[in-house]
């Protein structure tokens, strides 16, 4: 069928699922020239939109190694629960405990918070309840995605794009992102020189990227860069609090459900007050 003028198969079964992803994978892993996907990775400087080549398995080898190892799961575990004990914080210190709350805005606040101390080894200003400039600036982004651009259907009519006002509107905010993250590169590169060999073990991701951008022979850009943070902030911010909401509302809705829930971590945890991550493993209905 046709979108536009682009061709397009549609996988709807299986078996032609499993023909596409796994037998036929490098021929189809490469995602089409789409205008969102080239403004937002910075010319496809990403793992998520990157055509398959050398740049993208260097980049997929550092997220896997630097961002999704035991070894650094295990690391960022102090930051996780740190920022989870100051949400919860500042849910119990509210000045009106009988309101009503926006989950959803204290799970944005507390994802982000996470993303921005492995990715920047800081958190993310603001408060929890609160909207940061950062999280305007990835909604503006997420409002675009959901744009349709006439010039990724119809060739030759790119300019439609530019005339409502679109295209515009995103280099803007592509802009005012590639400059938030400029500000965090250009930090870290300040203090990069001052640190000592030791220093490896407690490197944020921005902190590798760029040891691996001034190696000889790199291909890793500040581009790159860029992009990859582009591609953990989206991937673990608005996802990850949305899943949360979800479920909690799920919770709401069926009451005999939370109370085992609620009883099972209450077993569980016992006298300690407050759940940790080393006690999940160990609620089996709250994990199923």
């Amino acid at each position: 069928m046709l979108m536009g003028q682009i061709p397009v198969v549609s996988v709807t079964s299986p078996a032609l699922a499993q023909e596409v992803l796994r037998k036929l994978d490098l021929v189809c892993c490469t995602r089409p020239h789409m205008t969102v996907f080239q403004e937002y990775t910075f010319n496809y400087c990403d793992v998520s939109a990157a055509p398959y080549g050398d740049n993208w398995r260097i980049l997929r080898k550092v997220f896997v190694l630097e961002l999704l190892s035991n070894k650094k799961l295990s690391f960022f575990r102090g930051a996780r629960q740190a920022e989870t004990d100051k949400m919860i914080e500042s849910i119990r210190n509210r000045p009106d405990q009988a309101a009503s709350i926006n989950i959803k805005d204290f799970m944005v606040r507390l994802s982000n918070n996470i993303v921005c101390r492995v990715t920047f080894g800081h958190m993310n200003e603001g408060i929890y309840g609160e909207r940061s400039q950062l999280h305007d600036l990835l909604e503006e982004g997420n409002r675009m995605f959901d744009e349709i651009f006439f010039g990724d259907f119809f060739l030759g009519f790119g300019w439609i794009d530019w005339l409502t006002g679109k295209r515009k509107r995103m280099q803007k905010n592509v802009k005012e992102l590639g400059d938030f993250f400029q500000q965090m590169i250009d930090k870290h590169k300040e203090n990069f020189t001052k640190r000592g060999e030791d220093h490896h073990d407690k490197e944020d991701f921005i902190d590798v990227m760029i040891r691996l951008c001034d190696e000889e022979g790199s291909q890793i850009t500040t581009d790159h860069i860029k992009g990859s943070i582009m591609d953990i902030i989206t991937g673990g911010t608005d996802t990850s609090a949305s899943t949360v909401t979800w479920a909690m509302s799920q919770l709401a809705r069926h009451p005999r459900v939370m109370k085992k829930a609620q009883e099972e971590l209450r077993r569980v945890v016992g006298d300690k007050g407050k759940v940790e991550e080393s006690d999940l493993p160990h609620c089996e209905y709250s994990n199923w």
